[in-house]
């Protein structure tokens, strides 16, 4: 009966060993520990939520019931309990700052942590035109970070009323107004630098499935009108250069445009893009649903990447790539990371079973 069994466990280890572990029992219980068991205070009744990547050794992060830092690719690791005190949905993180909006009344207080969320301030001042008040209560969509520390709001007046952008300065507590556009819904915005960027709305009237383009090249003192996108939902735009943007869909419809948003032309990247990131000039990372895509001609081809460790595929909701080679790639209780560009990739944080207590 031994003989028997040692047999079959031959055969089964044997038979997964072929496949290389994908799609099989390894995915969750590997033939040896591939992660450090520690790592499993981010992830057993807990998850991450953003993480910083120096490009070297230094990975550090925020979790919903703590923070934590680790100088040797989680070797080892700090954890600082800390209870998560935002909710989710309008919320960015930048370089050293975590903001979020927050609604109150018929508009919104904007708080912002350089802590890693242990401590926030509040915005001071009054962000919504009274006159805009006025006439209704007005949400926050979207927030991002510019590259000079201050704060993009997009927001949204009714279900179609006005589409709002504003630029918030925390150093000197003050707001101002760069884009009014009324009967518009907002859908997303991006910045290539401080004075190039692109709002993309809808029209009440008619409905999903058409997208329209506002661009600036003066840091929103004027806006022009730029292309129509037809048979297209939820769409997003990433900024690359002041000429070069893609705007992406969640059925893997892509479109770039190389003349800041005049005229579109679809590309294919091999799969439906979850984030993406312009690393430079030339250089683009998009991550995939299942995998990733780079593009060195600023998203005009896209070469999909091999990304698989330990016969898992490499997957997350957000990526951070510092430079051509080194980047991480991360969701809510998973971290990959590769220092070659994504040709081979080591995985930092994942949910074996025997990471879990």
């Amino acid at each position: 009966m031994d003989v028997c069994r040692k047999i079959v466990m031959l055969a089964i280890v044997a038979l997964l060993w072929c496949c290389n572990g994908k799609d099989t029992l390894l995915d969750l219980y590997p033939m040896e520990p591939v992660v450090n068991p520690e790592v499993g205070v981010l992830i057993d009744n807990n998850r991450i939520i953003h993480v910083d990547f120096d490009g070297r050794q230094q990975i550090s992060g925020v979790t919903e019931a703590g923070i934590f830092m680790t100088t040797d690719r989680f070797r080892s690791l700090d954890f600082e309990p800390h209870a998560w005190q935002v909710s989710d949905d309008v919320v960015t993180f930048g370089d050293g700052i975590i903001v979020h909006a927050q609604a109150a009344g018929v508009s919104f207080v904007l708080q912002y942590s350089t802590d890693d969320g242990k401590t926030w301030a509040t915005f001071g001042g009054s962000i919504i035109d009274e006159r805009f008040l006025a006439v209704g209560s007005v949400l926050p969509v979207q927030l991002s970070v510019a590259q000079d520390g201050a704060i993009w709001v997009l927001c949204q007046q009714g279900a179609g009323r006005r589409t709002l952008l504003y630029r918030v300065d925390l150093e000197q507590q003050r707001s101002a107004l760069v884009m009014e556009k009324g009967e518009a819904l907002a859908l997303d915005f991006s910045f290539a630098d401080s004075l190039h960027g692109w709002v993309l709305y809808g029209l009440p009237g008619e409905g999903a499935g058409r997208a329209r383009l506002l661009r600036t090249e003066n840091g929103g003192r004027t806006w022009n009108d730029g292309a129509v996108l037809e048979g297209v939902e939820q769409p997003a735009v990433a900024a690359i250069t002041k000429d070069d943007l893609l705007v992406y869909y969640p059925d893997g419809v892509v479109f770039r445009s190389a003349d800041g948003g005049t005229s579109f032309a679809s590309v294919v990247v091999g799969g439906r893009i979850v984030a993406c990131q312009a690393v430079s000039s030339g250089l683009v990372y998009a991550l995939l649903e299942n995998g990733l895509a780079k593009s060195t001609d600023a998203g005009a081809t896209w070469t999909v990447l091999d990304a698989f460790v330990h016969g898992i595929s490499v997957s997350g909701t957000a990526l951070d790539f510092h430079g051509e080679h080194a980047g991480v790639v991360y969701s809510a209780d998973r971290l990959f990371t590769t220092n070659n560009g994504g040709q081979s990739w080591e995985v930092l944080v994942y949910p074996y079973d025997y990471v879990f207590k």
